[in-house]
């Protein structure tokens, strides 16, 4: 009922990033929980701008509703899995990835992944 400003997931957002930055780790990925509604490709659109605003390449982005469908409440559990599958088994070239997951009723979520280089 009021407009979007993607305050709550661009704080996370900026939290995580800058963390992993301070670590020397340039997020390689974004993982989210983007499902085909509206509000919520409206809302990463505006976070997208307020996080990565420096300049620096905006990392792609992976909704795995495209290919598994909504999982609802277990996105953030899928999606970690997910980013630490991925980097284990080396089927994706991540060292960081970033993790969001916002729900209906306005909580937001972040956290980043990373590959320990052994």
């Amino acid at each position: 009922d009021t407009p979007c400003t993607a305050e709550g997931l661009s704080t996370c957002l900026r939290a995580v990033v800058a963390e992993s930055r301070k670590r020397g780790r340039e997020p390689d990925v974004v993982l989210c929980d983007l499902n085909g509604e509206s509000y919520r490709s409206t809302e990463w659109s505006y976070a997208m701008t307020k996080t990565f605003r420096d300049g620096k390449p905006v990392p792609p982005v992976m909704h795995p509703a495209d290919c598994l469908g909504d999982v609802g409440a277990a996105s953030g559990a899928v999606l970690l899995a997910l980013a630490a599958a991925s980097m284990k088994k080396g089927l994706a070239p991540w060292k960081t990835a970033v993790v969001w997951c916002s729900s209906d009723n306005g909580e937001r979520a972040a956290t980043a992944v990373h590959r320990i280089d052994r």
